[in-house]
């Protein structure tokens, strides 16, 4: 049995008590295709424009949506004329590009930050974000917002290549996240990671690598998580109709 690398993804992923662990299997173990959606698309080509290149290559917006007369749409457009826009804050912010895209492997881990770049004299690791949130959208509310007590966002990704770095390189790197507001609203966000939450994330990981040799998924028998899944119509253990709840008074 093909045993994926540990990504950072794949630690959410197995981490999470929401999702469905059939449908991780499927994407990690078996690799199959899941549909991008547009907002992905977006985030993909505004990375390529800024930077030249997202994560799998340089990508054009090839497979967008596009009006009957074959131009490209508002949206598209929108995204270009951002990153195009954004590059003069990179400059502005003296941010020099060292290293893009660069894929880090070890037997049993993968990493793909977006940027290692030189920042007021020193190295640092960045990750790309565009979002179509609001500058003042809560986290709180949503996962993907930058607003509100950031403190409460996932920063799993930005633990996870900090890692990485260390163990390919032995440098401990500053980690930044830079997020560009398709309204074009701009935060830079460095996260400090402490020795003991790398510790802590040390821990999972070596966990993780013996748990996965013979990981056996399970299905997430809801019916809400399983009718948005990309496979429900093929799976075979899919919760087809709402759970049923019972009530004693």
């Amino acid at each position: 049995m093909r045993v994926p690398k540990i990504s950072q993804s794949l630690i959410k992923e197995m981490i999470s008590e929401d999702n469905c662990k059939l449908y991780v299997y499927e994407c990690y173990w078996n690799q199959i295709e899941t549909p991008s959606s547009i907002t992905m698309k977006k985030g993909l080509l505004f990375e390529s424009l800024l930077i030249g290149s997202s994560r799998g290559g340089i990508y054009d917006g090839e497979d967008f949506p596009k009006l009957k007369s074959g131009k490209p749409t508002k949206g598209e457009l929108d995204v270009r004329q951002l990153a195009e826009d954004s590059k003069d804050v990179l400059k502005d912010m003296g941010i020099k590009p060292i290293d893009v895209q660069p894929e880090w492997e070890t037997d049993t881990l993968i990493g793909h930050p977006d940027l290692v770049a030189e920042y007021q004299g020193e190295k640092i690791l960045i990750d790309i974000k565009y979002t179509e949130t609001k500058e003042d959208d809560n986290v709180r509310w949503n996962p993907f917002a930058w607003g509100g007590d950031i403190r409460q966002k996932d920063y799993t990704q930005a633990i996870h290549y900090v890692y990485m770095c260390f163990l390919m390189t032995g440098e401990y790197l500053p980690f930044y996240y830079l997020i560009f507001g398709k309204s074009g609203w701009v935060k830079f966000v460095r996260v400090k990671i402490k020795p003991e939450t790398l510790q802590m994330h040390e821990n999972i990981v070596k966990a993780l690598e013996e748990d996965i040799k013979d990981f056996k998924p399970f299905p997430v028998n809801n019916y809400s998580v399983c009718k948005k899944c990309s496979i429900f119509e093929t799976c075979g253990e899919a919760t087809k109709l709402p759970n049923k709840i019972e009530v004693i008074i």
